[in-house]
């Protein structure tokens, strides 16, 4: 028999297994992570060195960024400024400028009716704020004159002696007389309180140019019905207010113009706004008196006096 030939692989030497690598589950990330990288890469250390790395064309570029909005910031600010301070320091503007003082467009007009008698209508109040109305020259210097005859007639008259009554009836006219002359000299002799006359131009000039018999003096209309009274404060302040009633809103704006030509000539005028809105309105000084002239509809009031707030007192209480 033919020999067969049985050829085997040679086994390669086992190796020994290797244990099984176990990786560890991948470390959740903290929810500040982010905050610990940007706490890590502004520490000065890593700023330097990323300032180094970067181009130096980067570098100029972010420099003249940074600078150019600071002083961005820094004209806004100024411009800010400057703009509240022109607001808070200068006047109104436009319309504003035009527009009344005082609320004087909110308040009503005087109630006159046209039948009634003129001479039984009052229209000034008898208080306006810390001011009272007080009693004419007239009525003060009658009120004088009738205390000072109370007076005289008060006085006690001497009696006669029993000699003096016995005396024959000549006498007794004699002492008569006598009494009689002592007493109309007593009413003669007593004083007058005197009361400074005190010159209102603007308001004068609306009470005696608003009169018809007198409309050519200052204004060129005739009142339909005219009312003066002075008032005065505890200091002794006296302010004169007048009030005026016209046919129509046309011819009081005529009126207030013409005080304010006549205020214009004999002294100096402050703002005022003539025929442009509800409410007409100007400021005067007159030598030692100041004056605001303001109209409403058909109505024209003014109020004047030595002390401008004394004044502005009065006509921001007064009631029209």
């Amino acid at each position: 028999m033919s020999q067969q030939r049985h050829q085997t692989t040679p086994r390669r030497p086992s190796q020994p297994r290797k244990p099984a690598q176990h990786h560890p589950a991948p470390r959740r990330e903290s929810d500040l992570q982010p905050v610990y990288d940007f706490l890590d890469a502004i520490r000065p250390s890593n700023l330097r060195a990323a300032w180094r790395r970067t181009n130096r064309h980067t570098r100029w570029l972010m420099i003249f960024t940074v600078a150019g909005v600071v002083l961005l910031w820094s004209v806004l600010r100024i411009s800010i400024m400057v703009a509240n301070h022109i607001d808070a320091t200068t006047g109104p503007f436009l319309w504003d400028a035009l527009r009344a003082p005082y609320n004087l467009e909110k308040r009503f007009v005087p109630a006159v009716d046209p039948n009634a008698d003129l001479e039984t209508i009052a229209l000034l109040p008898a208080t306006i704020g810390e001011f009272t109305l007080q009693p004419e020259v007239e009525a003060v210097e009658e009120t004088a004159t009738e205390q000072a005859v109370d007076q005289a007639a008060s006085e006690p008259v001497s009696e006669p002696s029993p000699e003096a009554v016995t005396a024959d009836s000549a006498a007794e006219g004699a002492i008569t007389a006598e009494q009689t002359a002592g007493a109309e000299a007593a009413v003669t002799e007593t004083p007058v309180p005197e009361i400074p006359v005190i010159v209102y131009p603007v308001s004068d000039c609306l009470y005696a140019g608003g009169t018809p018999v007198d409309k050519a003096a200052c204004v060129t209309a005739a009142a339909q019905y005219i009312e003066s009274g002075t008032y005065q404060n505890a200091e002794g302040t006296a302010i004169r207010v007048t009030v005026a009633q016209f046919a129509s809103d046309s011819e009081a704006t005529q009126v207030a113009k013409d005080l304010h030509r006549y205020a214009f000539t004999i002294g100096s005028v402050g703002n005022f706004a003539l025929g442009v809105g509800q409410v007409d309105f100007f400021y005067s000084t007159i030598t030692d008196q100041y004056s605001f002239v303001w109209s409403h509809e058909n109505w024209v009031y003014t109020a004047s006096g030595p002390v401008f707030d004394d004044v502005e007192a009065l006509v921001k209480a007064f009631p029209y």
